[in-house]
Parts: structure tokens; C-alpha cells; sequence
């Protein structure tokens, strides 16, 4: 792949403190990302950028959730990429379809997990970081 197709995780957080810290080891890690700080922003990305192989997104955020965008993304025409939803709340997570096709990460984050997660997510979504 040429590195300019290189698979992309798109970060989705309200708060820019916490996404900036994620994308800055993500990259750290040799993992190409693109943010977005609304669920609206994130699927507009999705639908535009063909690398886009691994949504790491927040649950709860203002206007539309997480689990709004996950919804949009699971019903658009694309391919589904590897989803995963970071949340300080656990409970009302999401649907049960939606809780089976995605990973959960506990807010805070772990870096080390975090890392290990979307890694093992590019690997499963068969693209190479």
C-alpha cells in the first residue's frame, strides 16, 4: 500500500484534551489518524476517506452520540469498518447488535490498552497500519 492509502483510524471525542492525547499516541505509535469532535463530522469523514479501516469514538457527546454514528455507519453502503467506544459510562451502552460488533474501553484510558485495542482492530480489519 502506498503510504498515502495507509488504513486510518478516525478518533471521535467532544473533548479535545482527550483526543488530542489519543491521536498523539496513536502517532507515536506509528498509526495514521484523522479527529473529528462531533458524531456528524465523524460520519461525514467516514463517507469521504476510503482508508478509513478503525473508528474509535466516545459515547456520550453533545447533539449526536456515539452510538448514533455507529448506527449511521452500520445502515451506510461502505464496508463497516473496526469500531471501537471508549465511555465513562458503562451502563447504557448500546444496542445489543451494536454492543457485539464493537470493542469498549473504559474512560480513562489506558494508553497501553488503548494502543494494543486498535491495533489488534487494524489487524482484524485486514489493512496494514
Amino acid at each position: 500500500m502506498k503510504d498515502s492509502q495507509r488504513s486510518t483510524v478516525l478518533v471521535v471525542d467532544d473533548e479535545p484534551f482527550i483526543l488530542e492525547e489519543i491521536v498523539e499516541a496513536l502517532i507515536d505509535s506509528g498509526i495514521s489518524c484523522v479527529t473529528a469532535s462531533s458524531a456528524a463530522a465523524a460520519y461525514k469523514i467516514f463517507l469521504e476517506n476510503s482508508t478509513v479501516a478503525v473508528i474509535l469514538t466516545d459515547l456520550k457527546m453533545p447533539g449526536q452520540t456515539g452510538d448514533t454514528l455507529i448506527n449511521d455507519i452500520y445502515h451506510s453502503e461502505k464496508p463497516n469498518p473496526e469500531i471501537i467506544v471508549m465511555s465513562g459510562h458503562v451502563s447504557g451502552f448500546v444496542s445489543e447488535e451494536d454492543a457485539i460488533a464493537a470493542q469498549f474501553l473504559q474512560k480513562p484510558i489506558d494508553i497501553n490498552e488503548l494502543i494494543l485495542e486498535v491495533s489488534n482492530a487494524l489487524k482484524r480489519s485486514n489493512r496494514s497500519i
